[in-house]
């Protein structure tokens, strides 16, 4: 079966999170793409701001993992993801390898910057971050973006349990 190799920015940082919504992906490594930024504008399926990359003209890097997985895996991550996105191919250096990845980009008909992710999304994202051990600063920057709740309890509780795998998984002897 081919391969195919996923930046993950976002929500889908964290492996346990990845893995649940992919059997098949695999971390190779981290890194970065130099010229674009972290927003949370991009108008997800649940009405609010979920995160997105967009070109930027001062220095800037987007923190990420690289997942290989299997390519007839990509449709039901694209399922997952929704609307609003287009996949951008990046040659990314991951472990002295170079790969070309795929990552998705907020098409601007679904942009909007006066959304807010929810807390859980937000959370999702710092959890992935720290667990690769990104730069203090921009895992910061991530966490000082503004947030509200999520007005649905069950989809709540259903990412707060998320939370709560991913860190019991991250206190795993490994």
């Amino acid at each position: 079966m081919p391969v195919i190799h996923y930046f993950a920015y976002g929500s889908n940082l964290h492996p346990l999170r990845l893995q649940r919504r992919i059997a098949s992906a695999r971390l190779v490594g981290t890194a970065t793409i130099s010229g674009y930024e972290l927003c949370f504008a991009k108008r997800g399926q649940d009405a609010s701001g979920k995160g997105h990359i967009k070109p930027v003209v001062h220095p800037s890097d987007v923190h990420g993992a690289v997942y290989q997985m299997t390519a007839d895996h990509k449709v039901d991550l694209d399922h997952f993801e929704g609307s609003g996105y287009t996949t951008t191919s990046f040659e990314i250096e991951v472990n002295q390898e170079t790969h070309m990845c795929f990552a998705y980009v907020g098409v601007s008909s679904h942009l909007d910057k006066r959304l807010l992710p929810y807390h859980w999304y937000k959370s999702l994202i710092v959890l992935g971050a720290e667990f690769h051990g990104f730069p203090a600063d921009y895992i910061r920057n991530i966490q000082q973006t503004s947030s509200i709740a999520d007005p649905d309890p069950h989809r709540n509780r259903k990412h707060e349990q998320l939370i709560a795998d991913i860190r019991n998984y991250d206190k795993q002897p490994g």
